[in-house]
């Protein structure tokens, strides 16, 4: 057709335009996958976690079951308890028992007067994978000698059937009126109870 007396000009589409669409389209889908890659990143990571925060619950039940198998056999053997012992040879069986032994050697045998009696109690109930025991030394005096007893009260840290250490009298406690905390600390540094936490003593 043509206008004006002048020749028909011939259309030309603008390929910049179909360029632009098709890139905006390009980016677009791009966005869209990369978004459905981050959902299931996203999915993948809580199966993931899903996972392992079961396998880590399925490893504490079975710690507990352990922990709460390994409490009542020792139990059943005298843990958990602080014990006077009669006699010399209870003292070498209880050593065979346990791996760990406090053994509080004190003058006289009336427990509900000694000052060990309530700090050891204490102790004994919160560690009852080491055993607690306590010897009138008057009854022992092989015992005293074999072990170096000279003052009262003095107590053996055994370890493994073998003498780890020995607190004697009450300067390394801190006095009389010595805190339980201030003993648990001691034995745990002696590694005769497990080691203490951040928050510092286990007993209420």
């Amino acid at each position: 057709m043509m206008m004006g007396g002048g020749e028909e000009e011939e259309y030309v589409p603008d390929n910049r335009v179909g360029t632009k669409v098709a890139s905006q389209l390009y980016q677009a889908a791009k966005d869209t996958e990369d978004q459905l890659d981050e959902e299931n990143e996203r999915l993948q990571n809580l199966m993931n976690n899903k996972d392992e925060l079961e396998e880590i619950r399925r490893k504490r039940l079975e710690s507990m079951k352990l922990e709460h198998r390994a409490k009542g056999e020792s139990l059943a053997k005298g843990g958990g308890v602080y014990t006077e012992l009669k006699e010399e040879k209870d003292f070498f069986e209880e050593a065979k028992k346990f791996k760990w032994m406090v053994a509080v050697f004190v003058r006289g045998t009336d427990l509900n007067t000694d000052v060990m009696t309530k700090h050891c109690q204490a102790l004994a109930k919160t560690y009852w994978g080491t055993r607690f025991v306590c010897m009138s030394a008057e009854k022992c005096p092989y015992l005293c000698e074999k072990l170096h007893i000279w003052m009262l009260p003095s107590i053996v840290l055994i370890k493994e059937g073998g003498t780890e250490y020995t607190i004697r009298g009450f300067d390394e406690l801190g006095g009389m009126d010595f805190p339980t905390s201030r003993l648990e600390a001691i034995l745990a540094h002696r590694e005769v109870i497990p080691p203490l936490e951040e928050g510092g003593s286990r007993i209420e």
